[in-house]
């Protein structure tokens, strides 16, 4: 009996148990659910506040940089058309194919490895290097003629198909630099063959060279002019130590240093940047960054990311574009200005690999550019200590010595530049047959003519990996 109950009452409380089991389960999935959905709408909602918060910033951002006239889309960096008759860049370009495969040698690596220009500057004199010098610029002399032409043009535009700037890209750089190799060479060998007028309107050549190069102007194009320069004046100081230089061909030389202004040239190249980057972000939240973020073979766990950015995290990608407005704006200020207008402090920095994820894009447009604004100052005081000195020398062709000031030379209607760390004159005392002229530099105060460390030239430094370090210390001197 008893047993039987206790088989009735098992079999009564089972079923009961099971469906207890049953229903907690459904609550718990239940309760689970609803809190899923709760989380997915609040998930929406924010992603909805920040695409309309940020989203309206970038639009208000965009709106702003338009009504200032900056440019904003790719049609706005595009260089305008120039007709083929007016059109310097062909003839630029050929005759770049006729001096590269001499310039190819200037590594030591090539067929022409004794090419003397860049890394034996410093054996000018040395009648081997000069003799082999001449035979390569006899060589090359149908070169000199296209340049020539060139520069007689009106216009520049190059091949470079603005259309995409992420995928730009700018094989008249190489072919600059080529050419600028070619012209101070040139200018060496004329000068030492005593045709100092010739000698002088190649130099000149080359400065006209990197001033076509500046109106397309991106922060690569300003890195190849600078170094264009660097190439010209160490021929010109070379030139001008060698002996009388002619009036026309002197002034015109020192007119054309006067062209390009670097501040203005860097403010073009960091609202160009800017206007491609804005173009980026465009193409990432699109989903189109396929093939442009990096030259290998696209990862599809890359492509999953930028998809995520594209979408469900739009805006992390508009918040991103916000910091790259205000980065963008804060390297153009310190270097589209001189030292004494800048703000106070060190440059920006972009925080490359430090939370990425927040700023996938910013951290692949923004380099970090804390070297930027000395290249700049350097590049821009030294073209004006080569106008000081073609003022100095022809001072002393004329008068029979050199001034005994700088505001004398002023006075004879030969324009002085200003030392753009003081707003000054730059540092000048007659010696002698000779004369020291520099800049104070970038710790602004005269060292007594001690050159900056950091100017000493890469071939001079060990081959090392070790980077070059970056010191206030010193004057930026000419003619040393």
């Amino acid at each position: 009996m008893s047993d039987a109950g206790s088989a009735g009452r098992s079999s009564g409380w089972f079923p009961t148990f099971r469906r207890l089991l049953r229903w907690r389960i459904w609550r718990v999935w239940r309760i689970v659910a609803y809190g899923l959905l709760a989380l997915l709408l609040l998930g929406g909602l924010l992603n909805l506040v920040g695409n309309l918060y940020y989203g309206h910033r970038v639009k208000a951002e965009i709106r702003a940089l338009k009504a200032a006239g900056h440019p904003v889309t790719p049609a706005d960096i595009t260089p305008p058309p120039v007709s083929e008759a007016e059109n310097a860049a062909p003839l630029y370009k050929a005759a770049a194919q006729i001096v590269k495969p001499h310039q190819e040698g200037a590594s030591g690596t090539g067929p022409n490895a004794t090419y003397p220009f860049g890394y034996r500057d410093r054996e000018w004199n040395d009648p081997k290097v000069l003799a082999c010098l001449a035979q390569l610029v006899k060589e090359d002399r149908a070169a000199l003629d296209l340049v020539r032409q060139a520069s007689a043009k009106p216009g520049y535009r190059s091949e470079t198909d603005y259309s995409d700037p992420a995928i730009a890209e700018f094989p008249q750089f190489n072919e600059a630099a080529a050419l600028a190799y070619f012209l101070a060479s040139a200018a060496v060998v004329e000068s030492h063959e005593g045709n100092q007028a010739e000698a002088l309107e190649r130099l000149r050549l080359g400065f006209v060279l990197g001033q076509r190069l500046s109106t397309e102007a991106f922060l690569v194009s300003e890195l190849v002019v600078s170094a264009i320069d660097g190439i010209l004046i160490r021929a010109g100081e070379h030139v001008l130590a060698r002996g009388p230089i002619p009036d026309a061909q002197a002034r015109a030389l020192a007119e054309e240093l006067g062209r390009l202004d670097y501040y203005e040239f860097s403010a073009r190249a960091w609202d160009n940047e800017r206007a491609a980057g804005i173009d980026f972000f465009a193409r990432a939240r699109r989903n189109r960054l396929r093939g442009l973020v990096t030259e290998r073979p696209p990862d599809p766990r890359e492509q999953l990311l930028w998809w995520a950015y594209a979408y469900p995290l739009r805006p992390v990608l508009y918040a991103d574009e916000v910091r790259f407005f205000g980065l963008m704006q804060s390297h153009r200020q310190q270097a589209s200005l001189p030292p004494l207008k800048r703000a106070p402090g060190p440059p920006p920095q972009s925080d490359m690999h430090r939370d990425s994820w927040r700023h996938p894009v910013t951290d692949l447009l923004v380099p970090s550019m804390t070297g930027a604004s000395r290249k700049i100052d350097l590049t821009q005081t030294r073209r004006a200590l080569m106008r000081v000195a073609i003022g100095l020398t022809l001072y002393r062709q004329s008068q029979g010595r050199y001034p005994p000031s700088l505001e004398a030379l002023r006075r004879t209607g030969w324009i002085v530049p200003k030392d753009v760390f003081t707003d000054a004159d730059f540092i000048y005392r007659s010696k002698g047959d000779g004369y020291v002229l520099y800049s104070v530099g970038f710790d602004r105060k005269d060292d007594g003519g001690r050159q900056v460390s950091w100017l000493v030239q890469p071939e001079e430094l060990p081959r090392t990996s070790t980077p070059r370090t970056y010191t206030d210390d010193g004057d930026i001197m000419w003619g040393q």
